[in-house]
């Protein structure tokens, strides 16, 4: 093995010095970074005269990842990136100790000195090909690209090799398109492999249930070949016998392209950009309202247009809002996006990956309305009013809706009719269940009225949370109360879905306080989740900084 010289030691340390900063290159753009899924491809085994050859082999996987399905179909979610990480010497190493060694095909032996350490022969399995210095893997990320996806290693070794888990490993034989789009099976979509190996626990395609109405894949058995098939003797349940999951060259069955598109949409929302960027807007005239919406290849991507809850357009990007479509008041405008791709079964969250971005429209209303608000007070709902510039007239007619559209009178209140403030309160008791919405209809001396905002009210129980601050350098805090007891518990991840933290916290009704220590935490985008008894969940996402 030749010695390094001292230029190159010094050059070498020189690039530590200064932060393992790299050149990135970018090998797929298809937007904003922070609007798609991030894959970085670092090399492993390059020298400083073989990145333009790394460069290739990311591009040439580029080229057949998406040719295979769902790549294919999901290509303008993602964007691909390079950096260009040098070793001191070519190729990855090979100390010849594994006892299937005999399947090395002749290789000799090798310890090459390169910048992540991949290695073959980890755990005693020859083909397995592992980088060493995770240190060295999350230094350069940091420095480098911190808002990734999935990390993909490409070793510079022509021998047959690779590995999928916290990042995703190739080499460069000749199957190492292949190889890597299995690897990226487990790193990036959390599949298993599907023939007899242990360890690898319950996947989306992996299973020790048995029984076709429970297991996790049944709305896929008996198409396309979707089955449930032993794993060797292991008691796991495969859904093919011939997934890409298994053998190379093969496509990936029905459950594990499901499973992609689920992890698709765990990470980004098609709906790409909208204007307004504003939540709430005064309409005083035409105003237009659109949105840009990442499609599918060929598109399966559908929008509905919804103007208080009726559909006013369909299958376009966007529509024109009038204040003569208004109803006085508060009224709500929302774009919901929905794949309906045939590739998925189990869809999410229900009938489809349905996706939405709301507006609040106001239109001011003829009588000054200051504000008009519900509130539960025991078992009993409080609405409060306030008005100036009454003149003329009459009385407030207090209206009550189960469903938000048809609206009945329950009680009227005499207008104070003056022009200063006007404080007005009114309690509605026996109240049916369900959520229901109030409405004020005033009423002039001459018969003509207007109607306020609509408000409404939940019967079930409330929790309310926020977590501060945000960013934070070492302590986390999640405060909140809650109108009743429970045990919630609460996890964080990380950006590519690993758990690093999990606790139970019981809150009594009233506030709660919840901290989490995040001072050894890397810099970077984490996500809290707060998973609540009654099955529903909430997320947010919180940046570690220095």
């Amino acid at each position: 093995m030749k010695r390094i010289s001292l230029l190159i030691a010094m050059l070498f340390f020189a690039l530590i010095l200064r932060g393992q900063v790299f050149p990135v290159e970018t090998i797929l753009d298809n937007g904003l970074a922070s609007k798609r899924i991030k894959y970085v491809f670092l090399s492993d085994g390059y020298q400083s005269g073989e990145l333009t050859t790394f460069i290739g082999h990311v591009n040439t996987f580029k080229d057949n990842i998406f040719t295979q399905t769902p790549y294919k179909e999901y290509k303008n979610f993602f964007n691909f990136y390079a950096i260009k990480v040098p070793s001191v010497e070519s190729g990855a190493d090979h100390p010849g100790t594994a006892s299937d060694e005999g399947s090395s095909g002749g290789q000799p032996t090798l310890t090459a000195n390169t910048y992540f350490n991949s290695t073959f022969d980890y755990a005693s399995i020859h083909r397995l090909v592992v980088p060493q210095n995770n240190s060295a893997i999350s230094t350069v990320m940091a420095n480098n690209f911190p808002s990734y996806n999935q990390i993909f290693i490409f070793a510079n070794s022509t021998y047959y090799g690779g590995s999928g888990g916290t990042y995703a490993t190739s080499t460069v034989h000749t199957s190492a398109n292949e190889i890597a789009i299995h690897e990226i099976g487990h790193s990036f979509a959390g599949l298993a492999d599907e023939y007899a190996i242990g360890g690898q626990g319950e996947r989306p395609n992996r299973t020790t249930v048995t029984d076709p109405a429970t297991i996790k894949w049944k709305n896929w058995v008996g198409t396309n070949s979707v089955g449930i098939y032993p794993i060797g003797v292991e008691g796991w349940q495969r859904p093919h016998q011939n997934c890409k999951m298994q053998f190379l060259g093969v496509p990936f069955c029905s459950v594990c392209k499901e499973a992609f598109i689920n992890k698709i949409y765990a990470l980004v929302t098609p709906i790409y950009d909208y204007t307004p960027t504003s939540s709430s807007v005064t309409v005083s005239s035409s105003t237009t309202f659109s949105a840009t919406v990442t499609q599918t290849i060929p598109n399966t991507i559908k929008t509905e247009w919804k103007l208080n809850g009726a559909s006013i357009a369909t299958n376009v990007n966007s529509v024109n809002i009038t204040p003569a479509q208004l109803n006085s008041g508060a009224n709500t405008l929302t774009l919901y996006v929905t794949d309906e791709t045939a590739l998925s079964r189990s869809y999410l969250p229900n009938t489809g990956y349905i996706f939405s971005q709301t507006w609040t429209l106001n239109r001011v209303i003829p009588l000054e309305m200051l504000s008009f608000t519900a509130e539960k007070k025991g078992k009993d709902v409080v609405l409060n009013w306030q008005t100036t510039n009454e003149r003329q007239t009459s009385h407030f007619d207090v209206q009550r809706s189960t469903n938000g559209k048809q609206f009945f009178s329950i009680g009227k209140v005499k207008s104070k009719n003056q022009t200063t403030t006007n404080e007005y309160s009114f309690w509605d008791k026996n109240l049916p269940d369900g959520t229901l919405y109030y409405r004020l209809e005033q009423f002039d001396i001459d018969g003509k009225s207007t109607f306020s905002p609509i408000r409404s009210i939940e019967k079930s129980d409330k929790f309310y949370y926020e977590i501060s601050p945000n960013p934070t350098s070492d302590v986390l805090t999640i405060s909140g109360n809650a109108d009743y007891d429970m045990e919630m518990t609460i996890e964080m991840f990380n950006e590519i879905g690993t758990s690093l933290y999990q606790k139970k916290q019981v809150v009594t009704e009233g506030v709660f306080q919840h901290t989490i220590n995040m001072s050894d935490f890397a810099n970077g985008s984490y996500f809290v989740v707060l998973r609540l008894p009654n099955g529903f969940s909430v997320r947010k996402t919180v940046v570690k900084t220095n």
